[in-house]
């Protein structure tokens, strides 16, 4: 079965012959932004503008089913249905806002820009968006698949502590008050990183056992949702994640493929980013 890197052809010179910038398509895309702003979000009312369905009905037009119960267009997406703290339409106005940004760095910017670009606007989405528990969720997400698909093989790697940094920020009530939160923002770290060395790498260089551990991580989306069936079907309570899990299991497809490639020998046992040459 092919992996994802199997159909990637295009090298860094044709990327670099494509990379023109075009005026109208800038225009385009801020043009067609702008009109999502003002049709899902309530920029109308900071910018003293008459709202969506008022301004549908001064030009006769009348679509019964896309009127929302604030004047605004109503909307079905993801983004409206997991955050508590804030509504829907706040969400999306963030969510525009970033994407902006994000779109013309990722457009202008040199070729070796563009994708630590869009790893910095997402990260900063998600956190105005989700909260420090969002991201840090999906940051731990992320931190306990590279550890398991790369096993380091120095001594005492520094990346061992990350997950129980962001464990702890994750599932952490709150941020840490006196002697004793400190002492965990602490402890915890090192734990994670001890309880790594020396006893889940080693199970990881071991070709015995290396298989079954890479196995749950890849499937780990299934499995969290059959854990929390059996949670709260057995206790009747909700069983509450940070949102950055469920954000990450969105890329389940995209994580399965890399796992393909990684068994196929098409990654390198350590990965690290790689500037293109300019021209």
């Amino acid at each position: 079965m092919p992996g994802l890197l199997k159909s990637v052809p295009v090298t860094d010179e044709q990327r670099r012959v494509n990379d023109r910038h075009s005026p109208a398509v800038v225009l385009a895309v801020v043009l067609v932004l702008g009109l999502y702003i003002y049709l899902f979000t309530h920029i109308h009312e900071a910018l003293h503008l008459p709202a969506p369905q008022d301004l549908a009905e001064q030009l006769g037009v009348c679509v019964d089913f896309v009127r929302d119960s604030d004047r605004n267009v109503i909307s079905i997406e993801p983004i409206s249905l997991v955050e508590r703290r804030n509504t829907g339409d706040k969400l999306h106005l963030v969510f525009y806002l970033v994407l902006i940004p994000a779109f013309l760095c990722s457009y202008f910017l040199p070729l070796r820009y563009k994708q630590p670009s869009l790893l910095i606007w997402t990260l900063i989405a998600i956190l105005l968006m989700y909260g420090s528990r969002g991201l840090a969720g999906i940051l731990l997400a992320h931190a306990i698949v590279y550890l398991v698909l790369h096993p380091r093989r120095e001594p005492y790697p520094v990346l061992s502590v990350v997950p129980g940094i962001f464990g702890y920020f994750a599932f952490a009530p709150g941020p840490p008050s006196g002697a004793w939160g400190w002492m965990q923002v602490a402890a915890i770290p090192l734990i994670s990183g001890i309880v790594y060395v020396y006893c889940l790498r080693r199970l990881l260089l071991n070709p015995r056992f290396a298989p079954v551990l890479r196995t749950l991580v890849i499937q780990s989306a299934i499995l969290t949702v059959f854990a929390g069936a059996l949670v709260e079907g057995g206790t009747g309570n909700e069983w509450e994640l940070p949102l950055g899990f469920f954000m990450f299991f969105w890329q389940w497809l995209r994580l399965v493929m890399y796992h393909i490639d990684y068994k196929d020998g098409l990654i390198p046992g350590n990965i690290r980013m790689v500037s293109s040459p300019e021209t």
